[in-house]
């Protein structure tokens, strides 16, 4: 009697222990899930817009995503939302820019504002990632904020992978990459010294203000 007592108590927490090995990357995931929920209502709030359910669901399952897939912190993400678009999903943006003498034009949309130009190349990658979650996306709608801003993991995983193979990766060169491309960000032109500093110290603010 005693023997079956004492099989049946190792019994218990040998299962006990398997439940919880079993359950420690679920727990792990809504831990996760709650704190990017958390940090997306906190960027809502500070820029007073005014967000349906479904968009916020869209933007907490992407940030998840883009992290687990490309393992960039999704705080990152957010505080390139913070600074380009200030949480605004239909957010766009004019470039004037000179080419051959002749004065051109481009625009940057969306949540992430990503500029017309690259567009097509982000977006095939951003398309397999989100097909392959099921998640809803309109791949040639430049607000879409699912492409949009899974467009953004894609870019600054490229622009990781090229600082990385040219030995050149540092942080702020990385952030600062989104604003003016990775060889704006390694550039000592005084022009895109100031621009990207100026940007870099602006994700600096809202990451302490917003996001801490």
């Amino acid at each position: 009697m005693k023997d079956n007592i004492i099989l049946l108590l190792f019994s218990i927490v040998l299962l006990t222990g398997v439940w919880q090995c079993v359950n420690t990357p679920v727990i792990k995931t809504i831990k996760l899930q709650d704190e990017i929920a958390q940090d997306v209502n906190a960027g809502i709030k500070h820029y007073n817009r005014h967000w349906n359910k479904k968009n916020i669901d869209t933007l907490i399952k992407v940030l998840y995503i883009g992290q687990k897939e490309y393992s960039i912190d999704y705080k990152k993400v957010l505080g390139i939302i913070a600074i380009e678009s200030n949480f605004k999903i239909k957010a766009i943006n004019r470039n004037k820019h000179y080419k051959y003498g002749r004065v051109q034009y481009s625009y940057d949309y969306g949540l992430t504002q990503i500029n017309g130009p690259n567009w097509d190349w982000l977006t095939r990658q951003s398309h397999v990632i989100l097909t392959k979650y099921n998640i809803k996306h309109d791949k040639y709608y430049k607000y879409d904020l699912a492409t949009n801003v899974m467009n953004c993991y894609v870019y600054l995983n490229h622009a990781r992978n090229t600082l990385n193979k040219k030995g050149y990766f540092r942080l702020d060169k990385w952030i600062m990459s989104y604003n003016v491309g990775v060889t704006g960000s390694l550039t000592s032109y005084s022009k895109y010294v100031k621009r990207r500093n100026k940007y870099y110290n602006k994700y600096n603010h809202v990451q302490e203000t917003i996001f801490n």
